[in-house]
């Protein structure tokens, strides 16, 4: 890694030393700051408006999204005055992901915004490499010291106005820009065929379960139709039948539902949606308690090992299985707890059918093309899944517990390499934005 021929210290702590001959200047020495108009969606928004408005869901650090915007009256024209934005201007997230930023394309020039920082182009500083700088990690260190610590997710113009640049020529400033836009599209080139790898592999994932849980492990075994459309064929010697004659299905009744003060740090365990993890297994390091009498209260939907359970609100059909309790554990609402009533499955082999395409088929075709926000029990009790013989079913698991954990393995490296070349970006930008790294 290159280095300047001298440094010195930049009186800041987490910014440390900058090359000789840099200098650091606060924003307001830059540029202009303003902020876009704050005004009341009720009032003056309108989709059928004739003004075009920016707000931070539109702006992301890849760039301002125009594609789908809000629009107000022209009632409101004499309230927009200051909130155009124009080419090279810097458009900051103040509310919500305060800091986020993002340059003003010409296809953006003159549009107005709403509760967005609007740092003018300067002449000192060029919009590319601010916009490197506020959403690099001095940017982030920054927006957090002028929030107090205290969770605020705003950042006030004053602030803003406050936040310490660190500059050098424009010249210099060019090749700098010049070489980060170079690595990080590398990086992100990388980043992205990483995702559509990881997408890749989350399809055969599930392609396989569907796979296997349908037709079994025997490729060569007779077939005939299941009487399901989306089913198709199943082994002849399987049969189809529905989770209401054979499984137990139990959620919380709606008038012993909890509230937050029901929440406790010790006694036995609630599980929520939150609690269900990626793999289909539990996460009991953060979950809530309840006392115990609010266990003991409901019977029904006290846990047991080798329960199945599902998500019936908010993200429907995800699925644990409950392989190892902890302690006395019970349900929130949203979730339904089934248990095999009869010897026709073993509840591992449902774990699988319901993370197969068969269930995510029935809910979609249950939703009517639309997105459902809630599962009903006398929808689900109506699933229908095949049936392989027990010792068919147990084959399948032990061989969709060792595929499926090879290629979440698989994953979870990938994953990981994303995490590491975000971490690598973050801090190149950092060495370079601060002269750490020399880049000309």
């Amino acid at each position: 890694m290159k280095r300047y021929d001298s440094y010195k210290g930049s009186g800041v702590e987490w910014i440390g030393e900058i090359p000789s001959h840099w200098k650091l200047k606060k924003i307001k020495h830059h540029s202009d700051v303003n902020v876009g108009l704050v005004i009341n969606p009720s009032t003056y928004y309108d989709d059928n408006g004739e003004i075009p408005i920016i707000t931070g869901k539109n702006v992301s650090t890849n760039g301002i999204d125009i594609s789908k915007v809000d629009r107000i009256t022209s009632n409101s024209n004499e309230l927009l005055y200051k909130t155009q934005i124009h080419t090279g201007d810097l458009v900051s997230m103040r509310v919500g992901y305060p800091g986020r930023s993002s340059v003003v394309k010409p296809e953006e020039d003159g549009y107005n915004c709403c509760s967005l920082i609007i740092t003018r182009k300067s002449s000192t500083i060029l919009p590319y490499l601010l916009n490197y700088i506020i959403n690099s990690s001095l940017g982030k260190i920054q927006v957090e010291l002028c929030q107090g610590g205290m969770g605020q997710q705003v950042v006030n113009l004053s602030d803003w106005n406050e936040f310490i640049i660190p500059t050098t020529s424009i010249s210099e400033q060019k090749q700098i820009v010049s070489f980060l836009d170079t690595k990080t599209s590398l990086i992100d080139s990388l980043i992205e065929k990483t995702q559509r790898k990881i997408e890749l592999i989350k399809e055969k994932r599930t392609s396989l379960i569907n796979e296997v849980v349908t037709k079994g492990l025997n490729p060569n075994v007779e077939m005939k139709d299941s009487g399901v459309e989306w089913i198709g064929e199943i082994p002849i010697h399987w049969f189809i039948n529905k989770v209401g004659n054979n499984t137990y299905v139990k959620g919380r009744i709606g008038w012993k539902g909890l509230r937050s003060e029901d929440f406790k740090d010790k006694g036995p365990y609630l599980i929520t949606g939150t609690d269900f993890n990626k793999d289909g297994t539990i996460n009991w390091d953060k979950m809530y308690h309840v006392d115990q009498w609010r266990y003991d209260e409901d019977p029904f939907i006290q846990l047991q090992d080798n329960d199945v359970l599902i998500t019936k609100d908010g993200t429907i059909g995800k699925v644990v299985y409950v392989g190892n309790l902890k302690g006395q554990t019970c349900l929130n609402s949203g979730i339904f707890l089934t248990r095999p009533t009869n010897n026709e499955y073993i509840s591992r082999f449902f774990f699988w059918s319901l993370n197969s395409n068969v269930f995510k088929v029935f809910v979609d075709y249950n939703s009517g093309g639309s997105t459902i926000q809630h599962l009903y029990q006398n929808v689900f009790v109506n699933f229908k899944f095949p049936i392989p013989p027990i010792s068919e079913q147990q084959q399948i698991v032990e061989y969709l517990d060792e595929q499926t954990g090879l290629i979440d393995k698989t994953i979870s490296i990938e994953e990981k390499r994303i995490e590491l070349l975000k971490e690598y970006r973050q801090s190149l930008i950092s060495e370079v934005i601060t002269g750490k790294r020399k880049v000309v």
